[in-house]
């Protein structure tokens, strides 16, 4: 009797080592749940295909803030309305300033030089003359660039001024009233109620 036992307990652990090798040779136990070797991986293959693993951390997010950045460079190199003088095709200091720093920058970015495109109005008269102010700017600045760069060899007159365009800005913008009201609206003793999103008079306007 002794001995059957003894052969019973013998077969029972041989059973549990070919047993153990099949799992292992299976891709148990789990050594990750990506890589090769997992669960449900064959031998020599991964478990899953590439496009089921996570990104690196970072990676989704990073996609989002160099956007974000790659707009704001670009925006660096619109001539907007407020630095020329009046409605005229001159530039004010600050626009002076302006154009010297993107002609610096020029040669380095792919960005286009974007003069603000004048604000037209109900009057056909006056939505024509703004038309020739604006090209008027355009062929100034174009002229400013072209003479900055006139001894570079590498930048070709007419490349600069291909880059040249009247476009309206990327930003929405707001007259000083306007800027006041949503001051007002967003500060103000009804803030709940007339903050962005309309907070249901719990302070959740934004």
């Amino acid at each position: 009797m002794a001995g059957i036992q003894k052969k019973h307990w013998i077969l029972s652990v041989l059973t549990l080592v070919v047993l153990s090798a099949s799992l292992v040779n299976a891709g148990f136990p789990c050594n990750s749940g990506f890589g090769g070797g997992g669960c449900f991986a064959k031998k020599g293959k991964p478990a899953m295909p590439p496009y089921d693993r996570p990104f690196p951390l970072g990676q989704v997010s990073d996609a989002f803030w160099e956007t974000q950045q790659t707009n704001a460079e670009a925006a660096d190199f619109i001539m907007y309305d407020y630095e020329f003088v009046g409605k005229t095709a001159n530039l004010n200091p600050m626009g002076r300033d302006h154009m010297t720093q993107i002609a610096r920058r020029l040669p380095h970015v792919p960005f286009p030089i974007v003069i603000e495109m004048s604000e037209k109005t109900n009057d056909p008269e006056e939505n024509r003359e703004l038309i020739k102010i604006d090209e008027t700017r355009r062929a100034n600045v174009v002229m400013w660039l072209q003479k900055f760069y006139a001894d570079d060899p590498t930048m070709d007159p007419e490349q600069i001024a291909n880059r040249v365009v009247i476009a309206p800005d990327f930003e929405y913008q707001v007259n000083s009233d306007q800027a006041a009201r949503d001051f007002r609206a967003a500060t103000g003793p009804n803030r709940s109620r007339n903050a962005y999103g309309n907070g249901m008079g719990r302070g959740w306007g934004y």
